[in-house]
């Protein structure tokens, strides 16, 4: 009984990591495996604060498995929560 816990405790590290080398993210694998074929590095992420009037920038790289090029023709954002204090 331990050794099976312990076999398929490896097992599932072992996933994980695999997942994390191949997709770059564990979240990016999981969205593959969802049907997601141009996953992002990142689902969500975070900047930290902006203040009043400064600009804040952030990058996804996206990879594209659909095996073939794509274009894409427009982005939007959601900045949510946003928070003023």
């Amino acid at each position: 009984m331990a050794l099976t816990l312990l076999l398929s405790n490896v097992g599932l590290a072992a996933l994980v990591l695999g997942a994390w080398l191949l997709f770059g993210s564990v979240s990016s694998a999981l969205g593959f495996i969802a049907g997601d074929r141009l996953v992002p590095d990142a689902y969500t992420k975070e900047f930290g604060t902006a203040r009043a009037g400064e600009s804040a920038h952030v990058t996804f790289r996206l990879t594209n498995y659909l095996g073939h090029s794509v274009k894409i023709i427009d982005v939007a954002d959601r900045m949510a929560p946003v928070m003023s204090r």
